[in-house]
């Protein structure tokens, strides 16, 4: 499994998550004859930065 992080590819292409992964899935299938899944989520900087703001004593959620 990999992870690929795509936050500047959402602006790039100017879909959201869910149709870049469709976009991603379709081209994958026509190009190499591969079917792939998908998944989003939240990116884990969010929670780093949740930590760190709780690690200096400022509220963890804003």
């Amino acid at each position: 499994m990999q992870a690929v992080h795509n936050t500047g590819a959402l602006r790039f292409f100017g879909r959201d998550a869910r149709a870049l992964a469709q976009l991603v899935r379709l081209r994958a299938l026509a190009l190499y004859g591969v079917q792939t899944t998908a998944a989003a989520g939240p990116s884990r900087i969010r929670q780093v930065r949740r930590f760190l703001h709780a690690w200096d004593g400022e509220p963890a959620c804003h």
